[in-house]
């Protein structure tokens, strides 16, 4: 009896020999010889499987982990553990394998593995991060939401668990659910990490509001620094305030933040690009090339360039363009497509002579492309020469086409176009009715746009969406149609709730006059406050208020805008002058020259005056908030 101890010490001594050795060749990248050693011991303990399925894991190889737990299988009187269920479960996540992880599951509810509560916690969470990763975001139904089901039956919750299923509600749209998981979670003592925020963030923006983001980044800075500045939680944060247009609170948490890497830079600059704020990106970018060469390290990656490539394109500048240019190629030695694309759209001309030198100008995806970027550019006498001598043309290449005459007034032309489009047999889709209708909407052609919208679903067969809807208001109300727009859009029923589609019925309430219509559309908006531009909306309630003259009611919305915190964002123009950007806003005294600017613009006003100009004034509710500051 006395040698059992002994030669049971002397097997666990090997077999950690050879965990140890095999654990050793999968840190160097080798698991496959670690596997071909495995298929040379005679019976393998569970630890030594378990040792190699994890190794080609960490060796991003999930398909043979998976294949190996089928042989695992397979070998008789192997035993399984905790560990060999949530390794295998992570391959089937990384590989979206749900049928093989829903075999996994069965496999384990037959183990003994699910008899202690401490070891199976590990599986049960590992559950939960293979169904999440594996269903659809579409996953919204009871019996088929398998992270719900495994979630209520766990015994033991940490905060693993709860991070995963914060996760999961954000996947799949349930945002107030996601708020009210981390809620519960709170209630019950269990301490948030980092990851909880890095996952609840993307759900507070969606409420459009940016006191509630407020409040739970604010409850974030009572864990201390080593949440405020974890890069994921500062990315994470910047993209919840940027998303909800609050680019002070974005930027406040940017320069919070003191250990930033890569993807917090990449954050601040994607998020004032998505703005449309391309200076203030640009000068981010400026800092964190200073920021490269204080700290000796690299900063900027493909995601930097292609951002500030994309700010350069807002600007239009094509001497900053061709500078960016010159500092990519210098910068990186080999430029990724993305970034290649992104500088492309840069420009035009040089990309058109290019194309013809290389006999690719003919092709429908660079012509349709050279369309839309001479039209972008504002030059469409040169997208309507691309398009016309284009020998094959597709939807798509029409469709950019129309936009494009829509978008510079040329309503009629876009009717003709569409009139061929349809003689040459080439059948319209959605997009094209959305650029056809924004045509006709944008030079007065009423009647002209109806008939095409009346086509959309009896000739066409296309169920219209709130794109068109949105543009049939629009047309109507912009010509002072507006009691028929109002009862188009009454006649929607649900899908008219739309807040864009009342938005633009508000704002043709106000230019034709119908002041009483107006109130209730406002009011109808107000109660919809989803969304992050109910500033515009309340300005101008407040501006038709006020050409009422009820004044009573102009600070009562005043009052419920400053109760909000809602602040309607200035209009800003770029103007450049022997090659420097000069930026303004209303009522600025920023710039240098101010005084002259405004001696001259004086000057101008007297003498449209003498010239028989009559203004209109409007009250406008930022003047009203500005002089109480």
């Amino acid at each position: 009896m006395t040698h059992v101890p002994k030669l049971r010490e002397k097997n666990n001594a090997i077999s950690t020999s050879i965990r140890s050795r095999l654990s050793k060749l999968c840190q160097e990248g080798q698991p496959h010889l670690a596997r071909h050693l495995l298929d040379t011991l005679p019976r393998p303990s569970t630890v030594v499987w378990n040792t190699v399925i994890i190794g080609f894991i960490c060796n991003n190889m999930p398909l043979d982990a998976l294949l190996l737990y089928s042989q695992m299988r397979s070998t008789p009187g192997t035993r399984f553990d905790p560990y060999t269920f949530s390794s295998t479960l992570k391959a089937c996540a990384l590989t979206h394998d749900l049928i093989t992880g829903k075999a996994l599951h069965s496999h384990f509810l037959r183990s003994n593995s699910n008899s202690s509560p401490g070891p199976s916690r590990i599986v049960y969470n590992s559950l939960l991060n293979m169904y999440s990763s594996c269903l659809p975001s579409t996953t919204t139904l009871s019996q088929h939401d398998y992270v719900l089901k495994v979630f209520r039956v766990m015994r033991r919750r940490n905060v693993v668990a709860w991070n995963t299923l914060i996760s999961w509600y954000v996947k799949t749209h349930r945002h107030l659910q996601a708020l009210q998981a981390f809620t519960t979670m709170i209630k019950l003592s269990v301490t948030p990490t980092p990851v909880t925020f890095v996952n609840l963030f993307p759900a507070v923006s969606q409420f459009g509001d940016h006191r509630i983001a407020d409040l739970f980044y604010g409850f974030l800075l009572k864990f201390g620094d080593e949440y405020v500045n974890d890069v994921f939680v500062v990315s994470s944060a910047i993209l919840m305030f940027a998303d909800l247009g609050c680019l002070d609170y974005a930027r406040r948490v940017f320069d919070q933040c003191s250990h930033r890497n890569t993807e917090v830079w990449n954050t601040m600059i994607a998020a004032y690009v998505q703005n449309n704020r391309p200076i203030q990106a640009i000068h981010v970018f400026i800092q964190a090339l200073e920021s490269e060469e204080e700290e000796g390290s690299t900063i900027c990656d493909d995601v930097t360039f292609l951002s500030v490539v994309t700010a350069v394109s807002q600007l239009q500048e094509i001497k900053l363009a061709e500078q960016l240019h010159a500092f990519v190629l210098k910068t990186l030695p080999v430029s990724p497509i993305i970034i290649l694309n992104a500088i492309v759209a840069m420009y035009s001309r040089q990309l058109h002579g290019l194309s013809i030198r290389h006999f690719l100008d003919q092709n429908v995806y660079v012509g349709t492309a050279l369309v839309d970027t001479y039209s972008k550019s504002g030059v469409i006498a040169y997208a309507e020469n691309v398009f016309i001598r284009m020998t094959e043309k597709n939807s798509v290449t029409y469709t950019t086409m129309m936009m494009s005459y829509g978008q510079h007034g040329m309503g009629k032309r876009a009717l003709m176009l569409y009139d061929s489009m349809l003689r040459s047999g080439i059948k319209p889709d959605a997009v094209t009715f959305v650029a056809i209708l924004s045509a006709c909407s944008y030079t007065g052609l009423v009647d002209e746009g109806l008939q095409i919208f009346e086509s959309m679903e009896k000739v066409h067969k296309i169920k219209p969406s709130v794109e068109h809807y949105c543009c049939v208001a629009d047309m109507l109300g912009r010509v002072g149609r507006v009691v028929e727009a109002y009862d188009f859009v009454k006649g929607l029923g649900e899908d008219g709730n739309v807040m864009e589609i009342w938005g633009s019925l508000l704002g043709a309430c106000r230019n034709h006059g119908y002041f009483e219509l107006g109130k209730v559309i406002a009011e109808n908006l107000l109660n919809m406050e989803t969304e992050k531009r109910m500033a515009g909306y309340h300005v101008l309630l407040s501006n038709i208020y006020a050409e009422e003259g009820e004044w009573e009611n102009v600070d009562r919305v005043r009052n419920q805008m400053k109760e909000k915190g809602l602040q309607k964002e200035k209009g800003c123009s770029w103007v450049e002058i022997a090659g420097f950007v000069n930026c303004f806003v209303s009522r600025d005294k920023k710039h240098p020259q101010s005084g002259e600017i405004y001696y001259i613009l004086d000057k101008l006003t007297m003498d449209m005056k003498d010239a028989g100009y009559k203004p209109h004034y409007s009250s406008n509710l930022n003047t009203i908030l500005e002089s109480d500051r």
